[in-house]
């Protein structure tokens, strides 16, 4: 057996081909937006699903880093989902030019959040908050 990544091309064949997927878990992060910042700039969601005006980016340990996808946005905020494996560490990322992000507790998100996904668990939402 050997890892990937691996390319098929038209025309080719494979007789035998195992893939294994570690069990995954979907994480959602919700920035609650109680000051309408972002009434003032319209979600800039690209076809992908990808805003142009805040960026989450989870980090695996030892892996590349991936924007989250903006999945839903109304005047209350916006909520971002990406599927993590379970048993991970992740670290997350919150750019924005819009305004400053701070966690549940008021503190200033300047860094990344390391967060820990549990085997078989289901991650609870992750809410932050923007403001001026």
């Amino acid at each position: 057996m050997a890892e990937g990544p691996f390319e098929l091309y038209a025309g080719q064949s494979l007789t035998t081909f195992q893939v294994t997927v570690r069990q995954g878990a979907l994480l959602q992060v919700h920035v609650n937006d109680p000051q309408q910042i972002f009434a003032a700039v319209p979600a800039g969601q690209a076809p992908s699903g990808l805003d142009q005006q805040l960026e989450l980016i989870l980090r695996p340990s030892s892996h590349q880093a991936h924007r989250m996808r903006l999945v839903a946005h109304d005047s209350s905020g916006r909520t971002y989902a990406m599927t993590v494996p379970t048993g991970s560490s992740l670290g997350l990322t919150v750019k924005s030019a819009s305004g400053s992000i701070s966690d549940v507790s008021g503190n200033a998100v300047a860094a990344e959040i390391p967060l820990n996904i549990a085997p078989n668990a289901v991650p609870a939402q992750v809410s932050l908050t923007i403001h001026h």
